[in-house]
């Protein structure tokens, strides 16, 4: 979950961090401060773009590894190793903020333990690898790469060819001879338009199908990283409670704002009559009213009851303090001879 953190006046006036900037054609000073609130006490994060991607720049079509990549190259970040699991440091984390002391301690390994990752230059092959064909045409616009987008449009063409050879589309079957050949170009005409039109609606079914897909994947990473449940798993069920949550019109922003809600809940997270956790998928997506509920919390958190040594504290406060008021009204006007 995000935190609050310290932003100094000097950060805005970084110029090696505005110079990483405008080389990279990158949002890195927004994303480098949005970092600062996902961090640990120590400065620590798990490096997982999507779900980073969810506190930082939620709203912008980016790939977010990117910019951890350019973060990393200018070394604003560090990133290491431990157990097959990749995290990130910001080195200069401990120097600029006031970490308030019942935040709990970091549970992500230190460095100092681990196998330090060098950046490697982001080249065609990583880049094939990892963005869209549109973010490869952004990387030949701003020239930052290691091909000449000449070269990248030729190979975005041969994997186009590559792939109709082996997903070939089914020709449309000859047209038996007609009175004119007017009437034969007509009905050719009219066969391939609506073959056109039947591989658009299916093109646009497989896309549909595939974003929501990756909405459900994302939903349910920020559920399990904001829940501390790092063993569950998208399992059916979870995938069609999110998936209805979604059908009902919300977007991921307002279902990962419910999550927060929950998170934010004192109740649902094990202060009553139980002393039991209510954070699961299947009750924060329910139904509307109770995602609704959710989002309302997140937006104007609960405040939390008191337990019964903090009430009994309170009493306990109350009768001093009117006691010394008594007091101070018996002996009010007794001079120092007690008349």
């Amino acid at each position: 979950m995000a935190k609050i953190r310290t932003v100094k006046p000097a950060l805005f006036r970084h110029d090696s961090l505005f110079d990483a900037e405008l080389s990279s054609g990158l949002p890195l000073r927004l994303s480098f401060i949005g970092l600062l609130t996902v961090c640990d006490r120590e400065g620590r994060f798990r490096w997982k773009p999507r779900e980073l991607k969810l506190d930082v720049l939620p709203y912008d079509t980016i790939d977010f590894e990117l910019i951890l990549k350019a973060l990393h190259k200018y070394g604003f970040i560090e990133k290491y190793k431990h157990n097959n699991e990749i995290y990130a440091q910001i080195p200069t984390f401990t120097n600029h903020q006031n970490i308030n002391s019942r935040e709990p301690e970091s549970r992500i390994p230190s460095k100092d333990e681990c196998e330090i990752l060098t950046y490697v230059p982001v080249t065609f092959d990583v880049k094939k690898r990892y963005c869209t064909e549109n973010t490869m045409r952004a990387y030949a616009r701003t020239g930052n790469n290691n091909i000449s987008s000449l070269e990248m449009e030729m190979e975005m063409e041969e994997e186009k060819k590559q792939t109709k050879k082996e997903n070939p589309e089914i020709e449309p079957l000859p047209v038996t001879a007609a009175p004119s050949l007017a009437n034969k170009s007509q009905e050719v005409s009219v066969l391939e338009t609506e073959n056109n039109l039947n591989t658009s609606d299916d093109e646009q079914k497989i896309n549909k199908n595939k974003k929501h897909a990756e909405e459900v994947v994302q939903i349910f990473d920020y559920w399990r990283n904001v829940m501390n449940h790092e063993q569950a798993k998208l399992d059916d069920k979870r995938k069609k409670k999110i998936r209805n949550a979604l059908k009902l019109g919300y977007s991921v922003s307002q279902l990962c704002q419910a999550i927060d809600g929950c998170a934010n809940s004192a109740w649902h997270m094990g202060e009553n009559d139980r002393g039991k956790k209510f954070d699961s998928v299947d009750l924060i997506f329910r139904d509307a009213d109770r995602i609704d509920k959710f989002i309302a919390i997140d937006k104007q958190p609960e405040i939390r009851p008191l337990s019964k040594t903090e009430q009994q504290t309170r009493r306990n406060a109350e009768i001093a303090l009117a006691w010394a008021n008594e007091s101070s009204n018996e002996n009010e006007g007794v001079g120092y001879d007690g008349k």
